[in-house]
């Protein structure tokens, strides 16, 4: 049939559809959600079309994340791949298998400009520590917010649950579980003062 490949299951209007929303947004979360496919197709389209047909240099601003796909029906396997991003420009520059070092070495290398990088956002585990030092030597190094947050969060929720024990405050928690620039003027005040009473129990 006119549009469909042989062996596809999409049309190639649709795929053109997905890649320019890889194009477009910067999480391929959000590529999944608005075209209502798999982070597998999501990945296989962003290869096979126009896959390094724009390459330019690299931006000083990139983003290094890890994003897990479901391995094959039947196999408990865990696959992941590696989101490189132009936070520049706002827009997905690659997506490469697995997240060792090596595989982002080999992917990455013909990518001309590297020495333009001056911060790197990731997710500070031991590869892609290891990657960035080596491969973008004169940038700095940003650890990502949002794993930040994941290593501090689990200590102030427990700290919290020392402080707030009893039912007496339990508005205080549901106070501080909600964004403090949407309280009301008399709920912050509450809020305040409720916790200059809390002392933690030794």
């Amino acid at each position: 049939m006119d549009g469909i490949r042989k062996g596809y299951r999409t049309t190639q209007r649709y795929r053109q559809a997905v890649w320019d929303a890889a194009e477009e947004f910067v999480d391929l979360k959000l590529v999944r959600e608005r075209m209502r496919c798999s982070s597998g197709l999501v990945q296989r389209i962003v290869y096979e079309l126009r896959r390094r047909t724009r390459l330019y240099q690299w931006p000083n601003k990139i983003g290094i994340d890890e994003n897990f796909l479901r391995g094959d029906k039947g196999l408990d396997e865990r696959k992941f791949v590696t989101m490189v991003v132009d936070h520049t420009n706002h827009r997905l520059m690659e997506v490469v298998n697995g997240k060792r070092g090596d595989d982002l070495h080999t992917a990455l290398a013909d990518m001309p400009g590297r020495e333009n990088a001056r911060f790197i956002a990731l997710d500070l585990c031991d590869p892609y520590k290891r990657f960035a030092k080596s491969f973008f030597p004169s940038a700095q190094l940003v650890a990502d917010k949002f794993h930040v947050l994941r290593l501090i969060v689990p200590a102030l929720v427990r700290h919290r649950r020392l402080v707030l024990a009893n039912r007496d405050n339990a508005y205080l928690r549901r106070l501080l579980l909600r964004n403090r620039r949407s309280l009301k003027p008399w709920w912050r005040t509450r809020l305040m003062a409720g916790l200059e009473q809390q002392s933690c129990p030794a």
